[in-house]
């Protein structure tokens, strides 16, 4: 027999169970309870409208969100430009290596076909001459045959895939893009001179400068106070003179006999030199171009016959250096200026100062060496205000690229700048004359750091005293001109395997 449930409110007996709170009541009592229910849930619904509202707000005003998906897009967008830019670097390094080696490729061989020519008209020529030009042909031919083929390298990156083009010719009047996490052995090697000044034949005495030519290897120093252009083999302890030093008067008497009536008229002049300061290589011509400092003018001095001719007079400077075409750039410290002499040209144009001696842009103070880019853009030592400055092509004003900010040793200044090299990224390498260092400046930036020297004056492999021209080799080793200690040296690049690549990598 079942027992009776009563109601937990008035022990009547009950009809319902409530499933929440399990109490057991009557129907008058459950009704009530329900209506008590129905009360407290009104507080729960207005919560859950206040919260809807909110919600709905929170959607339309979420700036932290939209502030994150603008960082999104922002690194979206500047990984695509960076990829974009990469890229375009690599495409247009292609175009200019193409149009460079048809370009080489085209004038070796219309040099060739002119000589050809020249030889048929004035069949002045013997075996040499065919030898050379036979070897030459068979040279084009062969870069036909086998052209280099520039290779793509993947460099990985977490999330983008970075590639860089290496090519595997560059002219050699153009130095190769160095990057700025680039680094040289402190210590150099002295590779010429470096037995104290004199003019033995293992002697320098106060070189201005140095080219040296990878082709074969060899440097040409002018040796200033030696009074003549020493010829050096990589590797060699001692070089040899390939023109001027001829104090004696019968070998001099033996060269004017040699010589043009013109020569001879002006007898002491004839293949002698009087503090040289700056050499170049014309492979066009086959020649040396020397800055006869002492004489005020530039000469051109002919490797197959070992003469002289005066191609620039009553100038007198330091900086000599050519461009792409070929065309002539030289320093005028007297008049404070830098002229442009194109192939053929009598008269030279000034290309960068002019103004007379001063600190506006448009004027130079003592510019010594010189730098012409690809560009065709000048960059000028300009060595008594103690700055670098840039003239671009037919600018009638040029810029500062490095120093400017008064004579001093801080990063932001230079002392006397001399020799200057300019990378393919446009930075620039100074020979800070006075503070016994190389600095690079990178492009556009307001400061330099020290690259070898600034240890004081001193000959150890670490020190440098009054240097003055500065050059790269195809391995990127710098090579300093370390005039007060009369030697070259070569300190030794550091990252051989570094490809080149934009300055944001």
């Amino acid at each position: 027999m079942l027992s009776e449930v009563y109601c937990s409110k008035c022990n009547n007996a009950s009809t319902s169970k409530c499933l929440g709170c399990s109490e057991i009541f009557c129907l008058n009592h459950f009704l009530r309870h329900r209506e008590e229910l129905d009360v407290q849930l009104d507080p729960i619904k207005s919560d859950c409208d206040d919260f809807e509202e909110k919600f709905y707000e929170s959607t339309k005003n979420r700036e932290e969100e939209d502030r994150a998906m603008q960082l999104i897009g922002q690194w979206e967008g500047e990984s695509i430009r960076l990829i974009q830019e990469c890229a375009n670097y690599c495409r247009q390094s292609l175009n200019r290596y193409r149009e460079e080696v048809f370009t080489e490729i085209k004038s070796n061989f219309t040099e060739i076909t002119s000589q050809l020519e020249s030889f048929r008209e004035t069949r002045n020529f013997h075996e040499q001459h065919l030898r050379k030009l036979s070897e030459q042909l068979g040279i084009l031919r062969e870069q036909l045959r086998t052209p280099s083929i520039p290779t793509i390298q993947r460099h990985s990156r977490l999330f983008v895939d970075h590639i860089s083009l290496t090519l595997p010719y560059e002219r050699l009047f153009s130095t190769k893009a160095i990057p700025l996490s680039a680094k040289w052995k402190q210590n150099g090697l002295t590779i010429a001179g470096g037995n104290g000044d004199g003019k033995q034949l293992n002697q320098l005495n106060r070189p201005f400068d140095v080219y040296f030519n990878p082709s074969d290897q060899t440097m040409y120093i002018s040796d200033t106070l030696g009074d003549r252009i020493v010829q050096w083999k990589y590797g060699e302890s001692t070089g040899y003179i390939i023109a001027g030093g001829n104090e004696n008067e019968d070998e001099v008497d033996s060269l004017i006999c040699a010589a043009s009536v013109a020569a001879r008229e002006n007898r002491s002049r004839v293949n002698l030199l009087v503090s040289p300061s700056s050499v170049i290589v014309d492979e066009r011509s086959d020649s040396l171009i020397i800055y006869d400092r002492g004489h005020s003018r530039i000469v051109r001095w002919d490797r197959q016959n070992s003469l002289m001719k005066t191609i620039v007079s009553n100038i007198s400077g330091i900086g000599l250096t050519m461009d792409i075409h070929g065309n002539l750039y030289a320093s005028d410290t007297v008049n404070h200026e830098v002229k442009r002499w194109k192939r053929g040209d009598a008269v030279g144009v000034v290309v960068a100062g002019g103004h007379g001696m001063g600190c506006a842009l448009n004027q130079l103070n003592y510019p010594s060496y010189i730098f012409v880019d690809e560009d065709l853009s000048v960059y000028v030592s300009d060595s008594k205000n103690d700055r670098v400055m840039k003239w671009e092509k037919d600018a009638t004003e040029g810029m500062i690229v490095a120093g400017g900010n008064g004579r001093g040793n801080t990063e932001e200044q230079l002392n006397r700048p001399h020799g200057i090299v300019v990378d393919r990224l446009r930075n620039v390498y100074v020979a800070d004359r006075d503070n016994y260092r190389v600095v690079c400046w990178p492009n556009g930036s307001q400061k330099g750091h020290v690259v070898v020297g600034g240890n004081g004056k001193g000959d150890r492999a670490d020190q440098l005293d009054q240097i003055l021209g500065l050059a790269f080799d195809q391995q990127k080793n710098l090579w300093v001109t370390d005039c007060g200690n009369h030697r070259i040296q070569v300190f030794e690049f550091l990252n051989p395997d570094l490809s080149i690549k934009p300055t944001w990598f």
